[in-house]
């Protein structure tokens, strides 16, 4: 009782403050504060938040992030990304890792059901975000409270994650890249097929990333329709991040076939007999995990 009406004075603290009243004029948001000011898109989007935590990051970090990036869509994409449905104070995020829902859900940067996800993981009692290609931000200032929600500043852009076949050669997942490329996987010819698992809603892709997966895929007497179906069997049609996977379920691929989960006693977990050795690389349109063969 004593948590939930503790709980109840937090969110109507959140609630007594005026949008003006926001923690943006803090000195080290105010380039934050100014973009978003001067764009109607991101003004309105940001006007009408509720039930929100924002990421803002500090003038340095948004500053290195505009050197490099001058593309008005992506911007207002990876502006976006920054503002999350629900209220996440410092303390609810330490419970683990979690997946948090942005408000990102332009279907020209994501193609997850809900809003794209930004990942929270608590290192050592410090909240630490990840999103594209595991870049990390940390929370510096936690906490500040505003109408309707509350706002964190954080000493890094959040980058909006690509497509899958951006991210494995960014990811330096080397071996994946060579089996794409002995498939003949992404080439001209095989256009069609690449951009249909780049377009699909909400895949789980379970990434072979070893030697022993190149050794064991052969293309000798195989056509380009059998090797894309190899491929195809590593695509579940739903989107599982760590903590979805359950022992014993089967899980439906584009191919057609079935994959089995099994969680040992250690909790490794297993998909059929490959084990996934890194989890939730966000990608557009889903997630990917790496396993070992």
């Amino acid at each position: 009782m004593l948590s939930m009406y503790l709980s109840f004075l937090f969110i109507t603290a959140v609630s007594a403050l005026q949008l003006t009243d926001y923690p943006f004029n803090r000195p080290e948001i105010t380039n934050f504060i100014s973009q978003i000011s001067s764009s109607p898109y991101l003004s309105e989007k940001f006007a009408k938040a509720d039930n929100y935590t924002i990421l803002a990051p500090t003038n340095n970090a948004l500053n290195i992030w505009l050197a490099n990036n001058n593309d008005a869509s992506l911007f207002n994409a990876t502006i976006t990304y920054h503002l999350l449905q629900g209220i996440h104070s410092s303390s609810s995020l330490k419970d683990g890792s979690q997946l948090l829902v942005s408000s990102l859900i332009d279907s020209s940067w994501c193609n997850v059901t809900g809003g794209q996800r930004v990942e929270s993981q608590n290192r050592n009692g410090n909240v630490v975000f990840e999103s594209w290609l595991k870049n990390e931000s940390t929370i510096t200032s936690a906490d500040l409270l505003a109408e309707g929600g509350i706002v964190h500043i954080i000493d890094t852009v959040l980058e909006v994650p690509s497509g899958v076949f951006d991210t494995l050669p960014r990811a330096n997942l080397s071996y994946t890249v060579e089996v794409l490329s002995k498939g003949n996987f992404v080439s001209t010819e095989n256009f069609k097929f690449a951009e249909g698992i780049g377009f699909s809603h909400d895949i789980t892709f379970l990434i072979p990333n070893s030697a022993t997966a190149v050794a064991n895929f052969h293309t000798a007497g195989r056509n380009q329709s059998d090797l894309n179906a190899q491929i195809s069997y590593h695509c579940v049609s739903r989107l599982l991040y760590k903590g979805d996977f359950v022992n014993g379920t089967e899980l439906q691929t584009l191919a057609g076939v079935p994959l089995m989960v099994t969680i040992d006693q250690d909790g490794s977990v297993y998909v059929n007999s490959a084990k996934i050795t890194t989890w939730d690389y966000l990608v557009d349109n889903g997630v990917m995990h790496i396993i070992d063969e």
